[in-house]
């Protein structure tokens, strides 16, 4: 019974999707994760206020420059969805938008050649000088997000009118 235990234990790492899969994929490891009440909302995705704070970041030009004629936010919470990286999209738009291509391309691109690397090599650029532009940018970023309320206060804040009564 011990031996069996043991290999299962021994196992279970081996065979356990690693954490950032876990994450995109819903679900939490933690001492309060099994004892979630009814009704209780999860957090919302962790994307979403990054994606609009660099949206706004980009400008009208460069997005639709980038995005064409969708959405931007939607357009970066796909690419997190799909296991990109803030840093490696900043990167992905900063190639993009030097050599006046859509996003959508380099991120096919980056699929294609196996990584950053390979997309940077095609298009003869220095991968370094961009990563390092691309983790100033995302430094600003997490700033600006940190500096924001927490998504509670603002959904509540907003559901009333300034000088009015809340809604029936």
């Amino acid at each position: 019974m011990k031996a069996t235990i043991l290999a299962v234990l021994l196992a279970a790492p081996a065979l356990a999707a690693p954490a950032s899969a876990q994450v995109y994929m819903g679900a939490e490891v933690s001492p309060g994760g099994l004892v979630r009440e009814d009704g209780e909302v999860l957090p919302k995705n962790h994307l979403r206020r990054f994606a609009g704070l660099y949206a706004v970041e980009l400008g009208t030009a460069s997005a639709y420059s980038l995005f064409g004629g969708s959405e931007p936010v939607r357009e970066l919470l796909s690419l997190g969805e799909r296991g990109f990286h803030r840093q490696e999209v900043i990167a992905l738009a900063e190639l993009a938008l030097e050599r006046d291509i859509a996003l959508k391309e380099a991120a096919a691109l980056y699929k294609k050649t196996g990584g950053l690397a390979g997309v940077f090599r095609v298009y003869g650029l220095d991968l370094p000088y961009y990563w390092r532009r691309a983790g100033e940018i995302k430094r600003r970023l997490d700033a600006a997000e940190a500096a924001l309320p927490p998504e509670e206060e603002v959904s509540s804040s907003s559901d009333t009118a300034a000088g009015g009564e809340t809604p029936p």
